[in-house]
């Protein structure tokens, strides 16, 4: 999984930037799409679960 490299930093991302880093000592990561391929990993199906309590497929007949 990758990410979306088409959307655009919003107007304040370097303050949110240095608010993590400030208050929490993080930093983005060096490459999202492992990071996003080790959380789907991990609770890809726990979320699938989750979502799929609130979405119902439509029958077509």
């Amino acid at each position: 999984m990758e990410p979306d490299t088409d959307d655009e930093p919003s107007p304040r991302h370097g303050e949110y930037l240095a608010w993590l880093a400030e208050n929490f000592g993080l930093t983005p990561p060096d490459n999202p799409g492992d990071l996003l391929a080790v959380a789907d990993k991990e609770f890809g199906a726990q979320l699938e679960s989750w979502v799929d309590r609130f979405h119902q497929e439509e029958e077509y007949e």
